[in-house]
């Protein structure tokens, strides 16, 4: 049997996902697809536009045979963190084959050779972006400064878009790993991933362009890039309110000390007095990230940074969780194909002292070891969150069946 992993965000679910699914089956004649699965909060620090459940039920209905959700604490973090996070479960639930993936170069080789490069030069990157951390531009572009000494401009380039760059750290999380995974690349066709504007008719549009039509209610130019259950579920839920979040981040902030912000994962260099003063400054969640970042804190960091502080999160939560490998896997939803492989995942799981969690009961949560515990507590607090900002019922993870 040959299972393939993928990891996503589905957010929403559209075309453009059913394809990367159609084709990796069709081309690696696959039998099954695990899906790595954001919850309720994205990479870049977005809130889904579609609840964790109901995005991983439109993936099964769509080829997927079982989504995983991945933690808030790597789901809600950097480029790296996130791929790390998201391959350690398909490598420790141990069924997984092939990790597929989308990329604008569409090849596996180049991405393997520009990683080789790389960690030939690991150390000289690491010292030289420790010696320009307190210049005035973002971690990403001192890096990509230390990587022009010895990639050219035409690798650079291909490190400068964004499904480049997550399969690139596929592959470095594959290989930190040491997985048997083997990489595999399909061409992405949709163009422009950050734009807001829907294609031509007949071609894929972004996740980006599919949210700005919905949150603008432009259902009906949504119809022709989205399967159909994906568009009734967009047409038929309350959509998150970032007001909301504004207040509550106010009254959290407002109410904490320096201390306590310093202790949130991601802030560093005296952010936290800058948080602390701009929230006063601020009328609303857009305009509090504005007066937040910076060239050296991209909009995204600040997010993640808001949603961190909104959950609790602390670099200790996040450090210990790390450090000690630890690993759960919290099945969303699963086909009936997918099930016939959870005897041999829960067997994998527990050979690498990890757990497997079909379901959610507080009994289940008491015998977890106590890091996990807390960031389970932390996914669930999460999706707790996102049910009182769309006026949805709470505790929606002991209430999930599959």
């Amino acid at each position: 049997m040959k299972v393939i992993g993928i990891v996503a965000e589905f957010n929403p679910f559209h075309l453009g996902h059913k394809y990367l699914i159609d084709t990796t089956k069709e081309k690696l004649n696959a039998d099954l697809v695990i899906c790595v699965m954001s919850g309720n909060f994205t990479q870049t620090g977005n809130i889904a536009i579609l609840d964790k459940f109901k995005r991983a039920k439109l993936a099964i209905s769509n080829g997927v045979d079982i989504v995983i959700e991945l933690p808030f604490i790597y789901s809600n973090s950097s480029a790296n963190l996130f791929s790390y996070g998201a391959l350690n479960i398909l490598d420790k639930i141990g069924v997984v084959d092939i990790l597929s993936f989308g990329s604008e170069i569409g090849s596996t080789t180049i991405l393997q050779d520009l990683y080789n490069k790389i960690s030939d030069k690991q150390s000289f990157v690491d010292k030289y972006i420790k010696e320009n951390l307190k210049s005035n531009l973002s971690y990403a572009n001192i890096r990509e400064n230390a990587l022009k000494t010895f990639l050219s401009d035409y690798e650079i380039n291909i490190l400068r878009n964004p499904n480049n760059i997550l399969g690139f750290e596929y592959i470095k999380a594959i290989n930190s790993l040491n997985s048997k995974i083997k990489p595999f690349s399909i061409k992405r066709e949709i163009n422009n991933h950050n734009s807001n504007k829907m294609p031509n008719l007949g071609d894929f549009a972004s996740a980006t362009a599919i949210r700005s039509q919905v949150l603008s209610g432009n259902f009906e130019n949504i119809v022709n890039y989205v399967p159909k259950d994906t568009y009734l579920e967009l047409r038929n839920n309350t959509l998150t309110n970032n007001d909301m979040i504004f207040h509550i981040l106010k009254y959290k902030i407002l109410n904490c000390d320096i201390n306590y912000l310093n202790s949130i994962n991601e802030v560093n260099e005296g952010l936290e007095y800058k948080i602390k003063n701009e929230i006063k400054n601020s009328n609303d969640y857009t305009s509090f990230i504005n007066n937040i970042k910076s060239k050296r804190y991209k909009m995204s960091r600040i997010k993640r940074i808001l949603n961190n502080i909104l959950l609790d999160i602390t670099k200790l939560d996040f450090n210990e969780y790390y450090k000690n490998n630890s690993c759960y896997a919290h099945i969303l939803a699963a086909s009936e194909n997918g099930k016939k492989l959870f005897s041999e995942i829960s067997n994998n799981l527990k050979k690498n002292n990890s757990y497997f969690l079909p379901k959610i009961t507080d009994d289940i949560i008491l015998n977890l070891d106590n890091t996990t515990k807390r960031i389970i507590q932390k996914d669930i607090m999460a999706s707790n969150f996102y049910s009182i900002i769309t006026n949805n019922n709470i505790n929606l993870d002991y209430k999930n069946k599959l």
